[in-house]
């Protein structure tokens, strides 16, 4: 799994106005510096395809995933948000969102196989 760029993300959308917008800052640069963890890095499904082929990866298959986050569906917690994220979250137009941004989704789940790999998993120990 890899997360998405660009994402609709509300997780990601909402960081971008939060530290982005009027910094000047990249949606990327957001993501890196304020979302989940420190270093957190999104990828566009033409640079995961690079990334898996220059590894030696064949048959390749990608699968964009909307995600609860996507659509905003987890309340926010009280002592952790401002009454303006509140208010944003209770206006958020998810019926539109779920519509049309389905392309647009948080994780892309990638299947693939290494060529020569033809062993099973393995047990270490």
């Amino acid at each position: 799994m890899r997360y998405h760029h660009p994402s609709l993300s509300g997780a990601v959308l909402w960081l971008w106005l939060r530290f982005g917008i009027f910094s000047g800052k990249s949606l990327r640069r957001v993501v890196y510096d304020h979302f989940e963890s420190p270093g957190t890095k999104t990828y566009t499904e033409g640079e995961v395809r690079s990334m898996m082929m220059a590894t030696g990866f064949e048959d390749l298959v990608m699968l964009q995933v909307f995600s609860p986050g996507d659509l905003l569906l987890n309340r926010p917690l009280r002592p952790a948000s401002s009454s303006l994220y509140r208010l944003a979250w209770r206006l958020y137009p998810r019926a539109l969102v779920k519509k049309m941004g389905r392309r647009w989704g948080l994780f892309l789940l990638i299947s693939a196989r290494k060529p020569g790999n033809i062993e099973g998993p393995r047990t270490i120990g």
